[in-house]
């Protein structure tokens, strides 16, 4: 192959994506405007957004982000198709609510997590769970969710057991009067009961988008592209060009690597450095590297971060130059190790279900694999304790690479 041109990229601002990134970490957020002075007021609120996300054509999921006063300091949809393509599997409610407040926090504008709570129109998925219990954020939900949730009777079951206390104290539903009862340790204005229409409405209308959406997400349609990663000359130029509009966090291999090569190691080192993240066909083949950004998020990790570049790349490159990257679900995302810490466990493991939402159609390489056995017993774990959607997608780990 010949040799490729060394690409340039222009610095980014610290703490989030250069101003033209075309990537927006909360692109479904909004400043708020209103006081929420009930219980009632904010459930009514909450479905409000996610019919409004529904018409948008994304999963219907709404919510907002309240201050112990009342006031409403930003409303959130889920934003994972945009403009009607997918543009974020990682852009549910309560990761954009989390990383939103975050960079607000950086520019002084906005009170601590201890002191705002998420108004969740769902239970939250395993990812936004993770982003939660990381952030030190609470979150109050209107409706239950059977398929992804991580609540099982109003309970924390399906996570790690080293979250479950946290996540009693900090994740709480609705009262709704004769069917549950009203939580105990919420601000006093989501201390009274909510209608039980409201939880009707809200499992109704997440109900009728859920299966369109994930076939947006993970089908792929005349646009699955090829199983395996096999770039022609030039590829990789092509693919640093993109790359390069994602500023500093995303890397691009220097030619041809695989995780199964002794011939790729130190260049793959390199890439997986400070708990970096690559994304590979299911031959092993890399395709695109990230590294986090967790001192500015705690739901910034690699893998939140290479999924969303890979998202855009893939499409930008087929648009662009008419190069067809491999549908996600034919690949899996490596690290040197799997992260020793329950909830940054659950935030990965759940990102890469949301980054598949349907089954995989292959079982060469473990959806999350590590080259390293450190912490590989805990992240079995961590992916038993997960909701059943992640089961039935096949989200598993592994050590690959040979060690």
């Amino acid at each position: 192959m010949a040799a490729e041109r060394k690409s340039s990229r222009a610095p980014v601002p610290s703490d989030s994506y250069s101003r033209s990134s075309p990537l927006e970490l909360s692109p479904g957020v909004r400043a708020g405007t209103s006081t929420i002075r009930t219980a009632e007021d904010a459930a009514a609120r909450a479905v409000a957004l996610a019919e409004e996300a529904g018409k948008q054509g994304t999963f219907a999921v709404g919510g907002l982000l309240v201050d112990e006063s009342g006031r409403v300091i930003a409303e959130a949809t889920n934003a994972v198709i945009r403009n009607d393509h997918l543009s974020d599997p990682t852009a549910h409610v309560e990761r954009q609510l989390v990383d939103w407040l975050a960079h607000e926090r950086r520019r002084g504008l906005s009170p601590s997590p201890r002191n705002v709570t998420i108004v969740s129109s769902l239970d939250p998925c395993a990812m936004c769970a993770g982003a939660i219990l990381r952030s030190g954020m609470r979150v109050i939900i209107v409706a239950e969710d059977n398929v992804a949730g991580v609540h099982e009777n109003l309970k924390p079951r399906h996570m790690p057991r080293e979250l479950q206390a946290q996540a009693q104290r900090d994740m709480a539903f609705f009262g709704v009067q004769g069917k549950r009862p009203r939580p105990a340790q919420v601000a006093p204005i989501f201390a009274s009961d909510v209608s039980a229409e409201h939880v009707a409405r809200s499992t109704e209308i997440f109900s009728a988008s859920l299966r369109e959406v994930q076939q947006r997400v993970g089908g792929g349609g005349s646009d699955a592209g090829p199983r395996i990663f096999e770039p022609a000359e030039g590829v990789f130029l092509n693919l640093r060009e993109v790359a390069a509009q994602l500023g500093p966090l995303v890397e691009i291999g220097k030619g041809p690597l695989n995780i199964h090569e002794p011939a790729s190691r130190s260049e793959l080192m390199k890439l997986l450095a400070r708990d970096g993240s690559v994304l590979v066909d299911e031959e092993g083949n890399v395709i695109v590297a990230s590294k986090g950004a967790e001192t500015i998020s705690r739901a910034r990790t690699s893998v939140l971060e290479v999924i969303r570049a890979y998202t855009f790349i893939r499409r930008t490159i087929k648009d662009r130059f008419n190069i067809a990257l491999p549908l996600q679900r034919y690949c899996s995302i490596v690290k040197r190790a799997a992260p020793s810490e329950p909830a940054k466990g659950l935030l990965e493991l759940g990102a890469t279900g949301s980054f598949l939402e349907l089954q995989r159609p292959t079982n060469k390489l473990p959806a999350m694999g590590y080259m390293q056995r450190a912490n590989l017993t805990r992240a079995q774990e961590f992916a038993a304790s997960l909701p059943q959607l992640y089961h039935d997608i096949g989200i598993t780990v592994g050590q690959v690479g040979g060690g």
